[in-house]
């Protein structure tokens, strides 16, 4: 049984639990109330109908005893002690229940699997920083509807994972024996990010990159892998391991910084194209006729309201344009939209 079924299993089995206890404790207030009903009706002036019989049940079974409802008959006492000794005994196991799921579930966050990955297609997170969490947020949004797997592989005490989608594992990416255990050899990617966890300045952090790089491409020749980056002057050295995409914040952000202050706007397609919703995709179509002349808002709405999408650009005579108040649409221009589904017309 896989880890993920196994944790399935355990917390329904202490859900399953907590409700038989509620179903029981409530059977006890209603029918505890009734043959308490049945002994005071006629007798005991404070509990004349079911809901003042209710009402003395409850603060029997809390335990809390205002005084200002007793039972005065034989029957009745007999009866207020034995929701004493059934109600409490049930709700103290309830809150038990209650206190050891969340105690599992601690635990579990907590705790590294013990076999080994074997589930095959998944998407390897190796190493952690203060990115890797909106990195795997990124991940699910977009592996999660088809419940592509993904497994966390860093020395972390604690799952840094919120939830349990992803797959985590303690230990180390320049490992062979931690790698084999999360089954690299079938992964479907890797994703290498500048591994914090154990110190060191940033050409120490990449050296552990290039290392887990070299390390995860022995087991997996064909894998695809992307790698963060701290030190542009280590290039060639991810290069070496075999790493196809690499991600150098430093180049990245500096020249998005520049680009943005000569073409103003820049910033905000790469962000909308980053932050996309899962299933959206960036299509190109060529504006029409009815479209030449618009302006930015015009092209806009038309684009939301008949193309079920988001404007992100216009290409005009091979020169991308910012969509701005100023910018006039000719009939030719190429569109750059965001759309869920592929509109009219998309090349």
């Amino acid at each position: 049984m896989s880890y993920r079924k196994e944790a399935f299993r355990q917390s329904w089995s202490m859900k399953t639990v907590g409700l038989l206890l509620v179903f029981n404790l409530v059977a006890v207030i209603a029918l505890g109330s009734l043959v308490l009903l049945k002994f005071e009706r006629k007798v005991n002036p404070d509990v004349d109908t079911y809901g003042d019989a209710v009402y003395l049940t409850l603060i029997t079974v809390a335990t809390v005893g205002y005084g200002d409802s007793y039972p005065v008959t034989a029957g009745g006492k007999v009866t207020v002690v034995l929701e004493i000794l059934i109600g409490v005994s049930l709700l103290t196991a309830f809150f038990g229940v209650r206190a050891g799921r969340k105690e599992r579930e601690a635990q579990r966050r907590a705790k590294t699997m013990e076999t080994n990955v074997k589930i095959g297609g998944q998407y390897l997170v190796c190493g952690w920083n203060q990115r890797a969490a909106y990195l795997i947020e990124r991940l699910k949004a977009e592996l999660e509807p088809s419940r592509t797997p993904i497994v966390l592989l860093c020395d972390q005490e604690v799952n840094p994972c919120e939830d349990e989608y992803p797959f985590f594992i303690r230990g180390s990416p320049v490992s062979e024996r931690d790698l084999e255990r999360a089954n690299v050899r079938e992964a479907e990617a890797a994703i290498l990010m500048a591994d914090e966890s154990r110190g060191g300045d940033t050409g120490d952090q990449d050296a552990r990159t290039v290392l887990s790089a070299l390390t995860i491409r022995s087991l997996n020749p064909g894998i695809r892998m992307t790698a963060e980056l701290l030190q542009p002057e280590n290039t060639h050295h991810l290069q070496i391991a075999g790493v196809g995409e690499i991600y150098d914040s430093n180049v990245i952000a500096g020249s998005f910084l520049a680009q943005s202050a000569i073409q103003y706007g820049t910033i905000g397609i790469v962000t909308e194209m980053a932050t996309k919703k899962p299933g959206e995709r960036v299509y190109r179509i060529g504006a029409t006729g009815q479209m030449a002349g618009m302006t930015r808002e015009q092209l806009e709405k038309y684009v939301e309201e008949e193309l079920d999408g988001r404007l992100l650009a216009v290409n005009q005579e091979g020169q991308l344009v910012m969509p701005t108040d100023d910018v006039r649409i000719s009939a030719g221009d190429i569109l750059a939209i965001i759309s869920e589904k592929e509109p009219p017309g998309a090349c």
